[in-house]
């Protein structure tokens, strides 16, 4: 049986011209489960690991990871990127690429990012 990368690199085109955002915080709201998790999503658990985090943004302040899979956004930070997707060499090895973009936001006040 054999597979073309572009295949993969069809799918993979899809899924990066994707112009959207996704929050983990909306994500996590959906599960219970998580609520635990998402309540330790603060600017004084990232600064146990930067200390300067809390002086520059606050102490105790709400956090969000934002994230894309948008190439166009990637390609803002990384301009000479290689998209993502599969790559197969001439000796069959496969080489994987996936860019995605993440911010973190902080909130500044009750709803307001």
């Amino acid at each position: 049986m054999q597979i073309d990368d572009n295949l993969f690199n069809s799918m993979s085109a899809v899924f990066t011209s994707i112009d959207k955002s996704f929050s983990a915080r909306d994500m996590m709201k959906t599960n219970p489960k998580l609520r635990p998790f998402m309540q330790q999503m603060k600017t004084d658990v990232v600064a146990a690991i930067i200390p300067t985090f809390t002086e520059d943004y606050g102490a105790n302040k709400n956090l969000d990871i934002m994230f894309s899979p948008s190439q166009a956004l990637f390609l803002n930070g990384f301009p000479n990127s290689k998209m993502s997707g599969i790559y197969i060499d001439k000796n069959g090895n496969w080489k994987v690429q996936a860019n995605v973009v993440m911010n973190i936001n902080v909130e500044k006040e009750s709803g307001q990012w």
